[in-house]
Parts: C-alpha cells; structure tokens; sequence
C-alpha cells in the first residue's frame, strides 16, 4: 500500500556485469534509452496480478541488454594464466560463511564442475560455459537501498518450498570470441523451467545479422519515490509506521480540541446572576408590603419561579444567559448643516452593541462604530502624533454628538489619519472636561479615494439618560470649509439632534451610568 503514493522514478540506465573475482570482467553492457521498455497489457501476467496491483504500467520496465559484451575482454597473458590455474585448483571454504550483496551484485560459488567448464572454454576445447542461477528474471528498484530479487515472482508457479531463490534465476550461456585483437564474450539467457510459462518471450537482437542471438532480459519493478518535502524518517518504517504516526497526530489534535472544550465553555458560557438577584430584591420588597395587609401571594409567585428555575437546569442556563443585540443603528449624512444635499456620496456610520469575555481581563462591553466616506484629505493633518489632538475640529473630521437628559454632552472627534479626540460639554460648547483620561482604539483604512474608521466606545464611557444623537463631517479650508449634519439646522437654531434609542445599542440588562471622568 504504501507504493501507491509518491512519484514514478524511471531508470535512466542499467548495468549488468558478469565476472571472475579478482579478474577482469567477462561480460559488461548497459541498457539505456530505447532498451529500457515499459510492459505493455498484454505482457502483464494475470496470475500474478495480487502482486502487480501494487505497480502501474509506468513502474514496470523490460531491460534488454546486448547478447555481445560492449568492451573486450581485456586481459593479459599473465592474467589469463592465472586464471586458469585457479580454475584447476579449488579453495577451501568456510560453508557457513554467505557471499555479501550489494545493490547489482548476486555472489555464488564456483563449484568444480564450473571452474572446470571454464577452462575447457579458455583452451577452446568446450564452445560455451553455462552459469545457472545467474540472472534473476524479475528484480526491484526500491526508492532507496540495494536492488533485489523480486522473491514473490521467482517463487510463483511452484509449490516447492525453495529455501534459496535464487535456485529460480535463468542460465547464462557465455561463448568466447578469439578471432578479434582482444577476446569479446557473448552472453545468452535460458528460462528456468519454472519460470518459462510466467515470462514475457525473449526479444531478438536484431543488430548481428546471421545469428540467432537474443537480448539478455530482466523485468524491473520500479517503486515510486515520496516528495521532497515528506520527511524520510516518516515513510522509512513502512505503512504500518505511517498509519501509526497519522493516529497519534490526529489523535493529538482531538485531544487538545476535546479537553480545552470544557475550558472554553467556561468562559463563553458565564451566567449573568444579575437575573435571580432581581428576584430575590422582589421577593423581599414584596414580603415587606405583604407584611402590612397579610397578602403574600405575589411572594408565593416569585419564590414558585425562583424554584422552578433551580429545579430546570436547561431553563435556569437560558434564563441566566447574557443577550447580545444586533440592531445597532445606520446613518447616513447626506446634507449640509442648512439642509443641502451634498455633492459626492454621503457619510455612513454604523453602530453596534459588542461584548466579549476575555479570560483574566474585565468584559469588554463596548459600542463599535464604523463611519465611511470619501477621503477629501483638505486641509492638511496636524502635525502631531496620531492619538489625542485638541483642536481637532479645524481639520477633517467626524463629529458625534451624545446629549444626555442633563443637557451634559460627549463629542467624539475622529480624524482620517488616526487623530482622535473626546470632550465633555455642559449646556452649550461649555467644555468642563477635555478628556484627558480617556482612550480610544481607533483604526484607519484607506481605500482609493474612501476613508474607513473604526473605533469603540467603552461602556464606561457612554453616559447615562442618552435620548438624542446627531453627526458632522467636516472638510476642507477657507471659504471651501463645509459642514454637513446627520440632522440639519432647519429651525435657525444652533443645534439639534435626532432621536435615538440606546435598548437597541445597550442590551437592558446593562444599565448605562454616566462616566465617572
């Protein structure tokens, strides 16, 4: 399963060497290019196909090397010699001892009767020397490590238990050609009997003509090669290695969500008490008038539903929950402080209640305003930092105005490049407070020739008994100095305000007080 990810990584080239240890090789070619065939549908044996699943085409190559060894065989006289005493000798062996392997290398031991044709076939008196269990016919190329045998192919169609695979490799017939300035050896293949019925058939070689030759041939499975950006150590293990580091990642992550759950639930899920205290001031208050004319019905009433609510869970939760608004209010300045229509697209303001839990901090209960229009940057910003500027209604600006009951007013100053101020008047424009000890979060964004401001004003902030509301935006310098109101000035007065609500920016059970500043 684990073959089923990763990328097709093709051989570009194959080496098949047969040698004599300790001599030059007898037989070296390589395969590349148009020798290196991808099997066709109709080459694929189906018996085999539990094993196959594993590949694609594209993973599955036939390598055919040249039957006529590519370089000569280049030996000395002395070599030669050599090589042919050893051949009538034999040495002795440790039969404990297992020949290495390495990635293109498969070791055996030459018995006598194969040191022997060997030298029937350098003196010339034998015309070939046959190798058996020399060359695999199925090998695999894994992603990484040494070239193997592909054990689960050489051992099909046979119930015999083989103890060494390789007891299925095909024969190597080599012949010997002395005619040439130095001696070049040819190399054929011979099926083993059990692996005929399950190979595709051998390929002519069609480079020598006259002959009977055929192309040595080996069938590689390719394995895919894993990206790059995957982690060796995370795929060295197998599937299984993988499935298992899988688990214990996503078992990591449901355990970090399921055990801060209840953490979380903590803290967006605080009751509000305020509710059942209510109830219980009215139970007091009401056993007191009761006390006087003997009637404590209305007790017997409050205290059932205070009971009711501690006997129901679900309701008592609901009950004590916080309710959040989402009215708000939406403006729009679309005249001059006399009542003109303005020229370019008007002023808009947004109003909304926000409140949100923030774990070892006070509750932020806040009004979020919003106000968009367009960027006329005239007259110039004042020169200060961003932050608190007086005096700031002699650049660009917007104004809000909340009048109390008291005839006590905040104006909220905001300019387009983060300036910002807060006053307190008394009567008219009698400033009794500058705001010294408030703090706005203001944030600008300019988009184009568009100007976005957002900011909060804190609850704390908000005075008490707000029954009016009106805005300004003010702009340019001069003569082109304009001022334009959310509500105009039509009666010739100096001021005037609209209506306004706060049950549909302060939920009622947080009751707005004026601010201590």
């Amino acid at each position: 399963m684990l073959n089923q990810i990763g990328e097709v990584s093709t051989p570009n080239i194959a080496k098949l060497t047969i040698s004599v240890e300790g001599f030059p090789a007898l037989y070296t070619m390589q395969a590349q290019g148009i020798d290196l065939v991808l099997l066709n549908d109709t080459e694929i044996n189906q018996q085999a196909v539990a094993f196959l699943n594993e590949y694609k085409n594209e993973g599955i190559l036939k390598v055919k090397f040249r039957p006529t060894s590519e370089v000569p065989w280049q030996i000395s006289n002395e070599s030669f010699t050599a090589l042919q005493g050893n051949c009538k000798s034999r040495r002795k062996t440790c039969k404990d001892k297992e020949p290495s392997k390495h990635s293109t290398t498969f070791e055996f031991d030459a018995r006598r009767w194969s040191r022997t044709l060997l030298l029937q076939v350098l003196n010339g008196t034998e015309p070939e020397m046959r190798i058996a269990g020399a060359i695999p016919m199925y090998v695999t190329v894994p992603n990484e490590g040494e070239v193997k045998a592909t054990n689960q192919l050489q051992d099909m169609g046979t119930n015999v238990n083989i103890t060494d695979i390789r007891g299925t490799f095909n024969t190597a017939r080599m012949t010997i050609n002395n005619s040439t300035q130095l001696p070049i050896w040819t190399t054929q293949m011979d099926f083993h009997p059990r692996m005929a019925s399950f190979s595709p058939p051998k390929t002519h070689f069609p480079y020598a003509p006259g002959s009977n030759l055929d192309y040595v041939e080996m069938i590689a499975f390719v394995d895919r090669v894993f990206p790059s950006f995957i982690p060796v150590q995370f795929v060295q293990g197998g599937i299984i290695a993988s499935y298992i580091a899988l688990v214990l990642l996503v078992g990591r992550l449901i355990r970090g969500v399921v055990t801060s759950g209840p953490l979380d639930v903590i803290i967006s899920e605080i009751p509000n008490p305020d509710y059942l205290l209510k109830i219980c001031l009215d139970i007091y208050l009401v056993r007191e008038s009761g006390s006087r004319d003997g009637n404590f019905t209305l007790e017997q009433d409050l205290f059932a539903k205070l009971i009711f609510l501690f006997r129901s869970p679900q309701t008592l939760i609901k009950w004590t929950r916080y309710k959040h608004i989402q009215k708000g209010y939406e403006f729009e300045i679309k005249h001059s402080w006399d009542g003109k229509v303005v020229p370019h697209e008007p002023f808009k303001i947004s109003m909304r209640w926000h409140f949100e839990r923030q774990p070892g901090k006070p509750h932020k209960r806040v009004i979020r305003v919003e106000i968009r229009g367009p960027l006329f940057d005239d007259p110039d910003p004042p020169n200060e930092y961003a932050g608190p500027t007086p005096g700031l209604w002699n650049y660009e600006v917007v104004e809000l105005f909340l009048p109390t009951r008291k005839d006590i007013t905040w104006n909220f100053y905001v300019g387009p490049h983060g300036h910002w101020l807060v006053l307190l008047h008394s009567a008219y424009r009698e400033c009794f407070n500058k705001g010294e000890e408030t703090e706005l979060e203001v944030q600008n964004v300019h988009q184009g020739a568009e100007w976005i401001c957002n900011f909060e004003i804190p609850l704390a902030y908000m005075p008490g008994n707000v029954t009016k509301f009106n805005a300004y935006a003010i702009h340019g310098s001069g003569v082109e100095r304009h001022y334009e109101a959310l509500y105009a000035v039509t009666d010739g007065t100096f001021k005037f305000f609209g209506r306004i609500d706060t049950r549909r920016l302060i939920p009622e059970d947080i009751t707005a007080r004026h601010s201590t500043i």
